[in-house]
């Protein structure tokens, strides 16, 4: 629970808890164990949200977010490839897309999982989109 009323001077002129250094949090680097263009998307993503949005209990998660994001891309790639051969071997076609396909839903499992899809701050039972805005009569 959080302390009510004012904050006293004492109390948050230093914080240094979870990536939060002199009051300003820090945003998560990637992992080393990513590759470069994983370590792209991990920036483009982690940039995206407020800087405290991942926890270290999500930091697995958008490790492997990034990793299916990856090989999303490069089982498009194949796809384009098999479709602009003269001659499309239908085995193969199906196959990549049942990959893409399974790509597709572990990337939107993860993405609602994090709350980084649209989904994510949509009310399904006002149909309106969530906002953050202050009504001005509150």
């Amino acid at each position: 629970m959080t302390q009510r009323g004012r904050k006293s001077a004492e109390s948050t002129s230093l914080v240094c808890v979870y990536g939060d250094v002199f009051g300003v949090t820090v945003r998560q680097p990637p992992p080393s164990t990513l590759s470069d263009e994983e370590a792209g998307i991990w920036c483009a993503v982690v940039g995206r949200m407020p800087a405290d949005w991942f926890g270290a209990e999500n930091l697995p998660l958008l490790t492997q977010y990034v990793r299916h994001s990856v090989r999303s891309n490069r089982v498009a790639q194949l796809i384009d490839a098999e479709e602009r051969c003269a001659e499309i071997d239908i085995d193969r076609y199906g196959k990549l897309l049942a990959l893409q396909t399974k790509e597709s839903a572990a990337l939107s499992s993860l993405a609602t999982k994090m709350r980084l899809s649209q989904q994510s701050s949509y009310d399904q039972g006002k149909k309106i989109a969530k906002t953050n805005h202050n009504r001005p009569w509150e």
